[in-house]
Order: C-alpha cells, then sequence, then structure tokens
C-alpha cells in the first residue's frame, strides 16, 4: 500500500482511475489537498479531446466508424515525418481548422508551484514521460511500500484442476471468516472463461464476470429502431420509455445521452441510423452484481485483499503485444512513443509491482489443457518464486466437484485396473457412474426470452444439428480460439472491404501478414493468396465499371423485426445498389467452394442469401432486389475470373439486370459477371435455374423465412435433439463439429435427406 506520507499538500497525484478510486478514501482523511488526474485526461488536456461531430465529420470523408475512431486515437504527437504521419498530420490541422476538436492552452498552468506524483504507472511509459517533459513539468514515481512476501507459485496439471483448487481455497478462507467482497480474481486468459463459469456453479460461489452486454446488443434497441423508421430520435425514445417497464441494466439512460449526443448532426436519417448503430455497439450497458461476490481486478487494484492469479504462464502473464496497431512500431519510434516493445515492457513492471505489493497472494499455473502444452510464466524465475507441485487436499466442498474426480478415478480402474483409496470418499451409487443417456430431453422453460435476436449463422447451427446449438448458444460452451482459416477469411475480407471503397496499397497488407500470421507456413500461404485477391479486387471493379450509378455499402450489419419477438440480424458483405433506378444486389463472400441451392431450403439449409433478401427489404424497403450471390474468392479456380462469376438467384427481369450488367444488351450476348445469365439470338433471356420469375422468388424467400419461424418455435420449446443432418453426398456436420466428444451420438440420430436435383448446363 502507498505511505501517504509521502505525499505533500496542494498536490497532484498521477495514476489510473480505479487507483483513484481505491486511495481517495484513505486521503480524504488526511488534512491534505490532492488533485488526481489519469494519463487519459493529460493527454485530452495536453492535446485535445473530441466528441461526435469529429467522428461523423471523418465518416463523411469516407472513413467508417471504426477506423475514424482509430484515426482520431492516433493523432497525438503526429507529425509530417513520412507519408502515414503526414496524412495524420493533415487531418489532425483539418480538425483543428474546423474547430471540432477542443484545446484546453491553460491546462499545465495548473501544475504550476505543485508537486507531481506518478502512481501505479510505469517508468517505462515514454509517453506519459514525453508529455510532461515537453511541458517542463518536474514529477516523482512513488511506489508502494517495498515488501518481502516471498511468493509462491502451485504448478497444476490442468485448468481444470487449478480452478477447482482456486475454489476450494475460496471456500476456506470463508469458512475462517473472509468475505467474499474481500477476494478477488486476478484478470485472467480467455482459455479459463467457461472453465471458471462451470466450477462457480458446482460451488455455488458468486463471481461477477465481465458483462460483454451493450446497447446494440439489447433487444431493446433493435425494438427502438423499429420505432425510429416512422418517428425521430426524440419521438422513438418517448415511445420505448413507454414500453419498457423494467430496466436492470440502465438501457434508457445510455440510450438518451446517445441521443442527445448525435441530436442534429445530421440531415440525412439514413447516415444518422447507420451512425446510431454503430456508436451503441461502443457503448456497455451496466450489468447486475452480487454485492458479496468475487469481482475481478487488474495490475490496477492497490487494496490488500486475498487475491487469486491463476493461468500464470508463459505469454498470459505478462501478455504479450504483438505490432499490429495502425502505427506500426516503424512510425512509433518517429515520433517518440510506446511501442510493442515499450508497451511489453510496461505490462511486465506493472505485473511485477502488483506481485511484489500484495501480502496475499494466491498464484498458480497449469501445464496442460487438453493435449496442448503450456509453459510457466518467466516472471517466476525473474522474481526467484519458488514453485510447489500440488498438493493432495484434504477437504472438498463441492460435491459435484468430488463425484467427478471419484469418476475419473473409476475410469482408471475399469480401464486400466488401477485402484483408489479415494474409493471410499463417496457411495458409489452417488455417482451415477456410467448411466449417461446421450439422448436429449427437451423442456420448454430452458429459452426464457419473450424476445429473440438470431442470425443467419445460429439458425444454420441449429437445423444442422440442434444439440449443437443448444451447446453454442445456451450453453455458450464454445470458446472463441484462434483458428487460422478464421484469421485469414477475416484478412481477406478486410482487403475486399477496403478495395470497394478507396485504391488499396497491396504492401500494407504484406506488412500485416507478418503481424497476423507469425507461423512461417500460415504467413507464405497468406501471401501467395493475396495474389488472388488482386485478380479478385480487378473482376470485381470492372463489374462496377459498367455503370457509374452503382454505389457500395459493405460490411453492413442489418436488423429486420419478422414478429414482435423475433428480430433477424445479420452482416451482409456487399450490397451494390442505384439509387437512380431503386434496385439493388446482395453480394456474400465465401472462402471456400460455397454454392447456393434452392431446393436445400425445404430442409432449412441454404437460408443465408434468402434471409439476406429479408434483411435488405429492411434496410432498402423501396428497392427492387436483382439478384442475391455468393461469390467463392478463394479457391482452386478463382484466378481464372470465370470462376469468379457471382452464383445464386437473378430476378427475370431484363429491364432490372441491365441496371447492373451492361453485357447482355445484345443477341447472343453473355454474361461475364453472373453465372446463368445469357441472351438468345431471338434477344430474350435464356432459360436457367438460377434464373426466377417474382413469383418463384417469393416463394424461396417466403420459405426461408417460414424455417427462420419454425427453427425459433423448437428452440423455445427446448428442442435441442442430437440430429446431425446429411444432405445427398455432402458430409455430416459431425466431421468439423467441437462437440463430438459429449454428444454420443448413434447412427440413427442421423437425419438423411436425399434429394435428385435438376442439373444446370447455362454456363
Amino acid at each position: 500500500m502507498l505511505d501517504l506520507n509521502l505525499l505533500e499538500d496542494n498536490c497532484i497525484i498521477i495514476s489510473p482511475r480505479e487507483t483513484k478510486k481505491q486511495i481517495l478514501s484513505l486521503i480524504n482523511l488526511l488534512d491534505i489537498r490532492v488533485k488526481f488526474l489519469s494519463k487519459e485526461e493529460i493527454f485530452q488536456n495536453a492535446f485535445f479531446s473530441y466528441d461526435d461531430e469529429a467522428i461523423i465529420y471523418l465518416i463523411k470523408k469516407k472513413y467508417s466508424y471504426s477506423n475514424a475512431k482509430e484515426i482520431l486515437n492516433n493523432l497525438y504527437f503526429v507529425k509530417p515525418l513520412n507519408e502515414k504521419l503526414t496524412n495524420l498530420n493533415n487531418i489532425l490541422s483539418e480538425l483543428d481548422e474546423n474547430n471540432l476538436i477542443r484545446k484546453n492552452p491553460m491546462f499545465f498552468s495548473l501544475f504550476k508551484n505543485k508537486k507531481v506524483y506518478i502512481y501505479n504507472y510505469s517508468e517505462y511509459d515514454l509517453e506519459l514521460i514525453n508529455i510532461l517533459k515537453l511541458n517542463h513539468i518536474n514529477y516523482q514515481f512513488i511506489k508502494d511500500e517495498k515488501t518481502n512476501f516471498n511468493q509462491k507459485v502451485i504448478e497444476f496439471k490442468d485448468a481444470e484442476e487449478e480452478v477447482d483448487e482456486f475454489f476450494n481455497q475460496v471456500c476456506l478462507l470463508v469458512e475462517k471468516g473472509v468475505k467474499l467482497e474481500n477476494i478477488k480474481l486476478y484478470s485472467y486468459s480467455q482459455e479459463y472463461d467457461l472453465i471458471l463459469k462451470k466450477y462457480a456453479s458446482f460451488y455455488h460461489i458468486p463471481v461477477n464476470f465481465a458483462s460483454k452486454v451493450t446497447l446494440y446488443s439489447s433487444f431493446y434497441f433493435k425494438r427502438f429502431l423499429q420505432i425510429y423508421n416512422s418517428h425521430t430520435l426524440d419521438e422513438s425514445f418517448s415511445l420505448i420509455k413507454e414500453e419498457i417497464k423494467k430496466d436492470s441494466y440502465g438501457f434508457l439512460d445510455k440510450l438518451g445521452d446517445l441521443i442527445i449526443n448525435i441530436a442534429s448532426l445530421f440531415e440525412d436519417k439514413n447516415q444518422e441510423r447507420a451512425y446510431l448503430i454503430e456508436k451503441a455497439k461502443d457503448i456497455s450497458l451496466k450489468k447486475p452484481i452480487y454485492q458479496n461476490g468475487i469481482n475481478i481486478v487488474s495490475s490496477d487494484y492497490t487494496k490488500d485483499d486475498y487475491i487469486f492469479i491463476i493461468g500464470f504462464n508463459l505469454l498470459s502473464f505478462p501478455k504479450v503485444n504483438k505490432d499490429t496497431t495502425y502505427l506500426n512500431d516503424q512510425d512509433k519510434s518517429l515520433i517518440n512513443i510506446n511501442t510493442s516493445k515499450i508497451i511489453n515492457q510496461i505490462l511486465e513492471d506493472d505485473l511485477i509491482r502488483f506481485i511484489s505489493s500484495h501480502r496475499h497472494l494466491f498464484i498458480s499455473y497449469k501445464k496442460y489443457i487438453g493435449k496442448e502444452v503450456y509453459y510457466p510464466s518467466l516472471i517466476i524465475e525473474k522474481m526467484n518464486m519458488e514453485v510447489v507441485k500440488t498438493y493432495l487436499k484434504k477437504d472438498c466442498f463441492s460435491l459435484d466437484s468430488l463425484k467427478i474426480k471419484i469418476g475419473k478415478e473409476y475410469d482408471l480402474k475399469f480401464r486400466y485396473g488401477i485402484d483408489s483409496k479415494y474409493f471410499e470418499a463417496i457411495d458409489f451409487n452417488l455417482l451415477d457412474y456410467k448411466t449417461y443417456n446421450h439422448k436429449f430431453k427437451p423442456f420448454s422453460t430452458l429459452i426464457n426470452e419473450d424476445k429473440i435476436i438470431t442470425s443467419y449463422s445460429k439458425i444454420n447451427c441449429y437445423n444442422n444439428c440442434p444439440f449443437s446449438y443448444y451447446v453454442d448458444y445456451v450453453l455458450k460452451l464454445t470458446s472463441v480460439d484462434n483458428n487460422f482459416k478464421l484469421d485469414l477469411g477475416t484478412f481477406f475480407h478486410k482487403i475486399l472491404q477496403d478495395a470497394s471503397q478507396k485504391e488499396v496499397n497491396y504492401n500494407d497488407y504484406l506488412i500485416m501478414c507478418d503481424n497476423l500470421f507469425t507461423k512461417p507456413s500460415e504467413n507464405y500461404f497468406a501471401k501467395k493468396l493475396i495474389e488472388q485477391v488482386k485478380t479478385v479486387v480487378k473482376f470485381n471493379q470492372e463489374f462496377l465499371d459498367h455503370n457509374e450509378n452503382l454505389k457500395v455499402i459493405c460490411e453492413k450489419e442489418i436488423n429486420a423485426q419478422i414478429d414482435e419477438n423475433l428480430c433477424l440480424n445479420g452482416k451482409i458483405d456487399k450490397i451494390i445498389y442505384s439509387d437512380v433506378n431503386k434496385a439493388l444486389m446482395i453480394v456474400d463472400y465465401k472462402t471456400g467452394n460455397t454454392s447456393f441451392d434452392s431446393d436445400k431450403v425445404e430442409y432449412g439449409l441454404s437460408l443465408q442469401l434468402p434471409l439476406y433478401s429479408i434483411l435488405a427489404k429492411a434496410y432498402f424497403p423501396n428497392y427492387k432486389q436483382m439478384g442475391i450471390y455468393i461469390q467463392n474468392v478463394l479457391n482452386d479456380a478463382s484466378e481464372t475470373t470465370n470462376e469468379l462469376r457471382l452464383r445464386g438467384i437473378t430476378k427475370n427481369d431484363r429491364k432490372l439486370i441491365e441496371t447492373f450488367d451492361q453485357d447482355i444488351k445484345y443477341p447472343k450476348s453473355k454474361s461475364k459477371y453472373i453465372y446463368g445469365i445469357s441472351v438468345s439470338k431471338e434477344d430474350e433471356l435464356k432459360e436457367s435455374k438460377t434464373l426466377l420469375d417474382e413469383k418463384n422468388w417469393n416463394e424461396i424467400v417466403r420459405k426461408s423465412e417460414e424455417k427462420l419461424k419454425e427453427s425459433i418455435s423448437k428452440i423455445r420449446s427446448g428442442d435441442f435433439s442430437i440430429a446431425p443432418i446429411k444432405y445427398n453426398e455432402e458430409k455430416l456436420p459431425c466431421s468439423y463439429c467441437k462437440h463430438s466428444s459429449i454428444c454420443f451420438k448413434e447412427k440413427d440420430d442421423e437425419r438423411i435427406i436425399i434429394v435428385e436435383s435438376e442439373g444446370d448446363n447455362n454456363a
């Protein structure tokens, strides 16, 4: 803890906001005046602060919302020292000239004749030190009192064993009279999230896990957008207030503040709506918390509580930052701010300071999660910490946990004949050993939300196998792991999105490749595929150049209200539209060899394109839809423009098609951009399975909506049977499912669909 006797009267303490909250009550007991400032507050006053007007200004300059925020947050310290920094400097000057940033020229007069202390910030923090030196501010770093606690680290075989012991030790502390509010859990790595939640339920111990609820993710916000379609912002807010009877998350307060901030900043309602949605994704709602529960803390925490640090492994403690930010390390070195190397030094310094200044720490690491090997943090050796091997505890405070442990002992007995003295710890009949029934037993009270927000990916997951949906979206047991295929898809989606909005420099993406894909094989493969993406970009640009009236929206997230209790949400890769002709077409990129098959819709499969049609209708209610397509951008044949053609369904309306594709204006012509569209010598569109009249088009969209509602009805009833579907010769979803270890599928669980479909020779 900080020695408060070090402080002089009328001083300034530069510390994180969280630290201020913890020591303010102690300082108030002293007869001294103290001004607190965080690093962020110093930057906003030393350089500038901004609000929504600055973000909106950049959006009108064709930057996305996220890019605009990223640029604004990288304008501190900028100087015209290379092309990127010069561009940023020009943006800063432009914002300043238009009075879109606020400056405080008198800010540093606040420091005059005051002692300045820096507490809980690292001495490696180059940015903080530089801003003080540039303004001739004398400062002094102050630290917690020196301690020699000789911290120990416990080694566990795996993460389950480690987390189980964490909760068991919490129970021992509570038994000794320690309150849960005085027990903390240090911020942990993502792989522990599901394990912690599982064992928290075993031990019935409340933990205030981090909230991920945003204003945008609230169903009330979807309802607000529905009202907003036909009302002003203020009117919509008044109407939604009348509907909400209970507001545990503070939704109305946050929405009200957002509306006040952006009111009258837009002339166009579509732009106002788009900004409202993006901003709502950034606003977190408060989450009800346990008053007497375990809170999660970070290195800013100073109180002398009982604190558990789990997963004390290499790369997690301290975390390792890579050079992947908007300004790379080379740019940062030029303007003398924190590079990734310095940030890593700061994180290590913060961690060592935290460990050195807390008396009651329980630190542990695991050797395995499944078959994946983990190594202890290098901090252990650096701080000369003693490693203690896992010890056998005498007490167990959870019957559920004990059953699992004894069950594992019986596994060893029946497989290898190994007896255990722990069999006597519990009656065998209480174990329910080998009585597992893999059949899911529905119960309607499982899904208790009156209103459901869903997406194509969720419905597709359910229709492929209801049990997979149950694990992923009801139990939420699937962790988000780094996956090369997913990362690669995201990376190339970004290139295609950028290329549709501006001229791109592919060298920037080569640098990004080095930062994203560190394994040599993955890096080589990703760079090689950039050449294919160049072909896609060229092909797509040629298509757009056919008509100067065409506009493009990329990565557009849209909500469509299906009924009063169901909202469909989705992000469309690309919408090409014409304001002149009030028409649009939809394109979804695929990095494999995917196709749309309208015959599958009957079975709840291949719903993505027709559901995207519903979403586009909600966003462009008065526009005709010409076609909905998949473009396979990364596959073995995607270097040939013939295989880059858009594949899906097209309305049999030649005038509408010509709005987007001028290739079919003449007899015997053929679209080189859209698969299945050609003109006969009689100057008529040739028949094709991909060419549909209005009635058939509407029937596919209607059937997809019907299947959507049917799936939601089954979800509400709690029907999560183990029932993977196989369509013709395609593989079962089990071949790529992560849940095979817990479902125990049998042959008669499979749904086999055999459908003979007529081929389409019109290529």
